[in-house]
């Protein structure tokens, strides 16, 4: 059987999820639970303050230690907009304590937006250290939209380094949305090179259902070496269509080219995933 992490929408899959083995077979996988509960505890002019309560569990049903994340919304003195959000885990002894901390400042100018997150990790003597900082800068043109996102940690001399870099074109394509995105990341030499690149096509078809197909692109196809030149890795092809009982149904099918001649095959299903629709 086809063991694999499948990625849908650009997240991970949860809830009920099946497989389908060599033989077709359609088997299900057990998988992690999570529950999420938010409620707003206070909603003033100083802003509005969340508490959300999450409690999973791994594969096997067992529990994991509970999760708590308090979020703070509030507007800056110059109209920008602040969310910041601590992340509190249980212990041993299941006291909570402050794990993470993310404050993200979004500021509007026009056609402009630009985003900074800093995300900070506790330290043994109960306070905060930074060891992330992300800034996007997003350009809105009619219906295209073009982002330039950037991720910093830190080096081995404690000073932060651009480690990863974002370009993402979203634009229409016929009666669909086409998302196109390339990847740099911080090589040896200490410059940004290409590693990769990823299409994505959405579609609304007139029966209710979507379709996305997503074309991933690497430096170096499986069984190849690098030489800088993208190549077709691998296609997917996700689709959604109402389930039985107010639920959807998610299935991802996969094909990826030959190492003879790089012609792709079939598509081939993969996975499914079921899973209540979304509230309104």
């Amino acid at each position: 059987m086809r063991k694999m992490l499948l990625m849908l929408a650009g997240g991970v899959l949860s809830g009920q999820i099946y497989v389908y083995d060599s033989d077709g077979r359609r088997v299900l996988l057990p998988s992690p639970e999570e529950k999420r509960e938010r409620r707003v505890v206070e909603n003033g002019p100083n802003g509005k303050v969340s508490e959300e309560t999450i409690e999973r569990k791994d594969a096997n049903g067992n529990k994991l230690p509970a999760e708590k994340v308090r979020i703070v919304e509030r507007k800056g003195e110059s109209g920008e907009t602040i969310v910041e959000s601590t992340t509190y885990r249980s212990d041993l002894n299941g006291k909570m304590t402050a794990a993470e901390r993310q404050v993200q400042t979004t500021q509007q100018q026009g056609r402009q937006t630009l985003t900074t997150t800093v995300v900070e990790q506790s330290t043994v003597n109960g306070g905060f250290t930074e060891v992330e900082r992300r800034k996007s800068e997003a350009i809105a043109a009619g219906k295209n939209t073009k982002t330039n996102r950037s991720t910093y940690v830190r080096d081995a001399n404690g000073n932060f380094v651009e480690a990863v870099r974002e370009f993402v074109e979203l634009s229409p394509d016929g009666k669909g949305l086409k998302e196109v995105t390339r990847e740099y990341r911080n090589a040896p030499t200490g410059k940004m090179e290409l590693s990769g690149q990823r299409v994505k096509l959405d579609m609304v078809n007139p029966d209710g259902t979507s379709t996305s197909e997503i074309s991933i692109y690497g430096v170096a196809a499986p069984g190849r070496t690098a030489g800088g030149e993208l190549k077709l890795r691998e296609q997917q092809l996700v689709t959604v269509r109402p389930g039985s009982e107010n639920t959807k149904v998610e299935s991802i099918s996969i094909r990826r080219p030959d190492l003879a001649d790089s012609k792709l095959g079939a598509y081939q299903k993969v996975g499914e995933k079921v899973s209540p629709k979304e509230k309104p």
